[in-house]
C-alpha cells in the first residue's frame, strides 16, 4: 500500500508488471509516495527500454484541433456529421446523391437523419453491410432493384472514410499531430 497525502482514507496506489504489484511491500508496510514514484518511473523506463515495445492507440488519438481546426483525422461525431451533411452537394469528397439518400429512406427505411447515424458511420455501415447481405439473398425484385443502392452507399462512406483518413491538414505539411505523438514518447522516456 502506498500512502497518499491527501486525506483519503485507506487509499492505494497499484502499478502492476504483469501479475506482480512492484508498489506491494514485502512485509505488508507502507510504502511512501516518493518512494512508489521512483519504483514506477523505473519501471516505465525499463519498459521504455525494450526492444520490442509498441502500443495500441484508441479512437481519438489521432484528432489535433487546433485553434478550433482539425490538424489530424476527426473522430467519430465530426466524421458522421460532415459525411451526413454532404449528401446531395458537390463536395470534393464522396458523398451520397439525392436519389440513393432516398431509395434508402423510401425503399428500405434507412432514414439518414436518424439520431442512430448522426454521430457514428461505423453503425451505419454496419447497416448497410447487413442488408446487402440479407439483399443479396433476396427473391424480391423490389428488394433487388435497391442493391445498387446499398452498395453505392457502403462503397461512398468507405471511401470517404480514407479520403478524410489521408486528406487531412497533416497531409498538406501540418506536423500538429506529430509534434503532439513525439511529445508523448519523449514524456514516456523520462
Amino acid at each position: 500500500m502506498v500512502s497518499i497525502p491527501d486525506n483519503t482514507n485507506n487509499a492505494t496506489l497499484n502499478f502492476f508488471k504483469g501479475k506482480q504489484d512492484i508498489l506491494e511491500s514485502k512485509d505488508g508496510s507502507t510504502i511512501e509516495w516518493a518512494d512508489a514514484a521512483t519504483r514506477v518511473r523505473e519501471q516505465l523506463n525499463d519498459a521504455m527500454n525494450a526492444q520490442h515495445l509498441g502500443f495500441l492507440f484508441g479512437s481519438g488519438c489521432s484528432s489535433y484541433l487546433s485553434k478550433g481546426v482539425e490538424c489530424g483525422i476527426p473522430t467519430m461525431a465530426p466524421l458522421a456529421k460532415a459525411f451526413l451533411e454532404a449528401t446531395g452537394t458537390s463536395s470534393a469528397a464522396p458523398h451520397l446523391d439525392v436519389e440513393e439518400a432516398a431509395i434508402l429512406k423510401d425503399a428500405l427505411g434507412i432514414d439518414l437523419e436518424s439520431k442512430d447515424y448522426e454521430h457514428n458511420l461505423e453503425r451505419l455501415l454496419e447497416v448497410l453491410h447487413s442488408l446487402r447481405f440479407v439483399l443479396g439473398h433476396s427473391t424480391n425484385s423490389v428488394l433487388l432493384d435497391s442493391l445498387p443502392s446499398v452498395t453505392s452507399a457502403i462503397t461512398k462512406v468507405t471511401f470517404y472514410i480514407l479520403y478524410v483518413c489521408s486528406n487531412g491538414a497533416f497531409a498538406k505539411d501540418n506536423d500538429s499531430v506529430v509534434n503532439v505523438y513525439q511529445a508523448f514518447y519523449r514524456n514516456l522516456s523520462y
